[in-house]
């Protein structure tokens, strides 16, 4: 399975690396989620509460739709610095749910203490939506990794995925 977070949307391929068998848009990104961006830096808890609902009601028809496929693969330019915070010193791009689960609980302390996101850079900041549609994933769809793909842009070509090969 493949899910691609934009800035407003994510899209969701699910399939082989021969055939895309099944495409899903859902209305979560890096900047938005449900259409809706949060309101506070770090968000409240009243906001992660409420996204949390809508993430969840996005992939209720996903979960009863797909057969588990292998791995999660995930893109996007929000993807970045998720990863690498949570990846740092392995060789792979990659993250378990217990790292996105961890990162997730910090971010929650945060917010419940109305602590800042921290002194980096916007474009080295994990966007918390984008946590949150991964930590997501993982847990409702029974993901135990995430794996971080090169960027993918537009759709294959008629009949082809655009699915890496694992």
């Amino acid at each position: 399975m493949l899910l691609q977070i934009g800035e407003c949307e994510s899209r969701v391929v699910a399939g082989t690396a021969d055939a895309a068998r099944d495409h899903w848009s859902l209305p979560l990104g890096a900047g938005a989620i449900g259409g809706q961006p949060f309101r506070h830096d770090p968000p409240a808890p009243i906001d992660l509460e409420n996204a949390i609902a809508v993430v969840e009601d996005a992939l209720v028809p996903l979960a009863k739709a797909w057969t588990r496929p292998a791995a999660l693969l995930v893109s996007g330019e929000s993807v970045g610095p998720l990863v690498t915070q949570l990846s740092a010193g392995q060789s792979e791009a990659s993250v378990t749910r217990d790292a996105v689960e961890n990162l997730f609980q910090m971010m929650v302390a945060r917010a419940s203490l109305g602590v800042a996101g921290g002194g980096e850079a916007s474009s080295e900041r994990v966007s918390p939506s984008t946590l949150l549609i991964l930590r997501e994933f993982l847990h409702h769809l029974g993901f135990d990794a995430a794996h971080l793909v090169p960027r993918l842009s537009g759709p294959a070509p008629h009949g082809q995925s655009d699915l890496p090969r694992i």
